[in-house]
Order: structure tokens, then sequence, then C-alpha cells
């Protein structure tokens, strides 16, 4: 008799019953999805804690399709093509694990939300790095500017509408964000200073987009105001049909090779 283990599923004994092994093409292995989930479900039983799939152990993609949604305490990635293979079918914690990784992976995997296991200092300060490196910014021109209460009001193309999350009207404190101004020409000598609020161009009260609390010369029309850190669910979750402005422009700039 054939030893088991406390995860052991065996094959029945009837042979009627595994009849379908005669169309498998061979050599090959068979996986059997409600198999694996059965052991990965009673192995995290026995442990009683959570339990991370590696997908190292089995990456194919057929069988990770009918499984992955009962992995729910995430899988372990330790390369670019394991992470291709878990995003869009992982809904579950995705964790990335590899001494060597490099900068590729590095930005598939923050681009992908993952959690990192970091193996060594220089490894953490290489992901630091590029961590610092990802501005993803929302930019919009100044349209008009005017003066009012002792501030600068800078008017711009870009609103509540094209980045709802800017106007921070879901928050009883509101802190704005302070935007970067790249001006076309460099300010006058001489010019009058003053703090900035950078308003979209609709007629709400709430659009009110950017304070610059220090005071500055005045914007010019045309100059650029630039807010960083606007990559993830500023684009989605902004209402562009507001007065009919449509969407904000999305565009894909690569950055260059990594040093």
């Amino acid at each position: 008799m054939t030893r088991t283990d406390a995860l052991s599923i065996p094959l029945p004994e009837n042979d009627q019953a595994i009849q379908w092994l005669w169309d498998v093409k061979t050599p090959g292995y068979v996986f059997d999805p409600s198999i694996a989930l059965a052991r990965y479900r009673r192995l995290r039983e026995l442990l009683d804690t959570g339990l991370i799939v590696s997908l190292k152990a089995n990456s194919n993609l057929e069988l990770l399709i009918r499984c992955g949604h009962g992995f729910v305490d995430g899988v372990e990635l330790a390369s670019l093509g394991e992470l291709d293979l878990a995003v869009g079918r992982i809904a579950a914690t995705k964790y990335v694990n590899n001494p060597s990784m490099d900068e590729t992976f590095m930005r598939a995997a923050l681009a992908s939300r993952c959690v990192f296991i970091i193996d060594s200092l220089g490894q953490a300060e290489r992901l630091a790095g590029l961590m610092g490196k990802q501005p993803a910014p929302f930019a919009t021109r100044v349209r008009a500017v005017k003066t009012l209460g002792g501030r600068t009001v800078a008017v711009c193309d870009g609103g509540l509408s094209h980045n709802f999350l800017l106007a921070r009207t879901e928050s009883a404190i509101k802190k704005y964000a302070r935007p970067r101004l790249l001006r076309r020409q460099p300010a006058a000598g001489g010019a009058a200073v003053a703090p900035v609020q950078y308003v979209g161009s609709t007629c709400s009260r709430a659009d009110i987009i950017g304070w610059q609390p220090d005071a500055i010369a005045a914007p010019d029309v045309g100059d650029l105001v630039i807010f960083e850190q606007c990559g993830a669910y500023h684009p989605n979750y902004s209402v562009s049909g507001f007065l009919s402005l449509g969407a904000a422009g999305a565009y894909i700039h690569q950055s260059g090779a990594s040093e």
C-alpha cells in the first residue's frame, strides 16, 4: 500500500475511473485544479496561518487561471515572467522576491503594486531610488491670472473635472497639493510677490486644485503647473463630463535607460 501524508489526495483505485488518462499525450503531467485547491486549503488549515503560494513551484498558466482565485493570501513571484502571468489573474497580494532583482523587474512590480521582499540594503537603496523617479505628473497650463484678497489666483485649463482628487472635495480638512511652476520666461526682477492659489476653469467654488503658500512672483499665462504623484486613481476617479470640457489627455514618456 502506498504511504500517503496528511495532504495526499490519491487517484481513485478503480481503473475505470481513470480511463480518461488514455487521452493524455505522453509523457505529460496532469494537474487537477480541485485537488490543488483542496490541498492548499488543507495545508492552510493545518498551519493555522496565512499561506502564500510560490509561483515558481508550478507556473502552469492554465492551472493558475483556475486556481488563482483560491490563493487568498497572495502569491510570491521571482521573475518578470511570473509577474506577467499573475497580473490581471491574481486579485490577492503579489509578493516579489529575488535577490538579483533588476530595475526592469522592480519598475514592473512597482507599477503592479506588488509587495517587495527585500534581500539586502543595496537592493533597498535601488528600490528607494526608483520610487523617487516615478513622479507620474499631472500638467495643466495657466490661462488667466488675477489678484484677490492678497493672493494671486492662477486659473488653469485643468481642474476638478480633469483631476478630481486634487480638489480635496472629500476631505474635511483641505490640504492642497503644492505644485511645481514651470515658467516660460523667468520672472521679472522686482516683481510683486504673493501666495498663489491654483484653480480650474469651471464655475464651481470647489475647483481649487493647488496652493503655493510661499510668496512668489505671479505666474504668467502659458506657464505650466505640474502636480506630481498623480498616476494612481487620479485619471480614473475624475468625472470629465462637467461643462463638456472633455477628459485630460494621457501621454507616455519613456525616461530612457537607467543609470
